[in-house]
């Protein structure tokens, strides 16, 4: 309802963006930024906001013409900061954070401090005019700042890297793993793994990503002559998949399941590019299982995809994974329970990951009707590993 109302007053407020309030220059501190520069941006922000007029604010920015918005802690860098914005366990909405700083970058050209806060209180009903700062954006490179700030990362026994690496990167990163607490082992070549700087989750760096990397590094094992599968559920950039085919050696194949079309794309390029076999798919369009966010994503993804990124195939449908790995989140997972059981043969591993302290004992209780042993084994910076065994159990239709 708050959304709706915002709507319909985005008309009135927003014509005081646009009638009567045009400036040439906009003043910034002792900085003068002409409004004729079409590629210089500037910062407006709200600070000490409540979680929900932070939401709503933020999607009430991006409407009257924000290039993007950012929500950060208020509390951040101090005693009071909160690690998260907003979780779901099992369907119970928590709130972390106390108060928030939303952040707006608007194109110069039509930057108007005074009439974006003026339409701010129009729309929140609010008494007076919010507080707020403005800055300059500074102008420079950012896709190169980027990279240059992504350097090669060793986890789980495994060296993650880009394209734009060069070798002396790779040495650096090497030389700095030497006093970790994988004491400079040597990392075989054959488990770096080179990965797209693209759209899709997965480079090594979150804790979720180096729980399951250890995981596999301490499950997987050189395949024999039996062809051995390997599930990757919620692939993204399919490095989970790609690490478990660079240890167990040409006998183990991965399968990726993604619902996002250019993280498909993604995973099947970085499956080439190190040539490994690695194939990803949409999962089979099951309305019942999935909520409206995740059902929006695929439905979308799906109508632009290329034939590039096909629905799994009907004979991976059957139990016929010897191992699975699950980097997703919480709620989801606790939805997938059932899905993911389906997929594994009696005693195959699974390595469940994407889960906070406070979710911990639902996802487990999620998935103990079909795996043995189900627990929670390892913890890094909050997040959580969660193991089992599939047992016998069938599951529902």
């Amino acid at each position: 309802m708050k959304r709706r109302l915002l709507q319909m007053k985005l008309c009135l407020a927003g014509s005081l963006i646009t009638s009567g309030w045009s400036l040439s220059t906009s003043s910034i501190g002792s900085t003068t930024v002409s409004s004729s520069d079409p590629w210089k941006l500037i910062e407006i922000k709200f600070k000490n906001q409540n979680l929900d007029t932070a939401d709503l604010l933020s999607d009430y920015l991006l409407e009257l013409g924000a290039c993007s918005t950012t929500v950060v802690d208020h509390d951040r860098d101090t005693d009071d900061e909160a690690p998260i914005l907003l979780a779901e366990s099992w369907g119970v909405r928590k709130k972390l954070w106390r108060n928030s700083d939303v952040s707006a970058h608007f194109p110069a050209t039509s930057f108007n401090a005074e009439g974006i806060t003026e339409s701010v209180r129009v729309a929140f009903e609010m008494s007076a005019s919010p507080r707020y700062e403005v800055d300059g954006v500074e102008d420079k490179d950012w896709v190169l700042h980027v990279q240059e700030s992504w350097k090669p990362c060793i986890v789980g026994g495994f060296l993650l890297r880009f394209p734009w690496h060069k070798e002396k990167h790779i040495k650096e990163a090497i030389a700095e793993n030497a006093s970790s607490k994988h004491n400079g082992n040597i990392i075989d070549e054959k488990r770096w793994l080179k990965l797209q700087g693209g759209m899709a989750f997965g480079t090594g760096e979150h804790p979720t990503t180096r729980l399951c990397m250890e995981w596999i590094s301490d499950t997987i094992s050189p395949a024999s002559d039996e062809r051995k599968l390997f599930l990757d559920y919620g692939a993204g950039s399919g490095v989970l998949g790609l690490a478990a085919c660079a240890i167990g050696g040409p006998n183990v194949e991965a399968v990726g399941i993604e619902i996002d079309a250019d993280a498909i794309q993604i995973a099947n390029i970085n499956a080439k590019e190190n040539h490994l076999p690695m194939k990803s798919y949409f999962p089979k369009l099951d309305r019942s299982r999935l909520d409206d966010e995740s059902l929006s994503v695929t439905l979308r993804g799906r109508k632009s995809s290329t034939t590039e990124c096909l629905e799994l195939p009907i004979d991976l449908y059957e139990p016929v994974f010897d191992a699975c790995a699950a980097n997703i989140l919480a709620a989801p997972l606790c939805q997938l329970a059932q899905v993911i059981a389906g997929h594994l043969k009696k005693g195959a591993a699974l390595g469940l990951s994407g889960v906070l302290e406070y979710q911990g004992e639902d996802v487990v209780a999620a998935y103990q009707p079909y795996f043995d042993n189900c627990r929670i084994s390892k913890e890094d910076e909050g997040w959580l590993l969660i193991e089992g065994e599939r047992n016998g159990e069938p599951v529902g239709s």
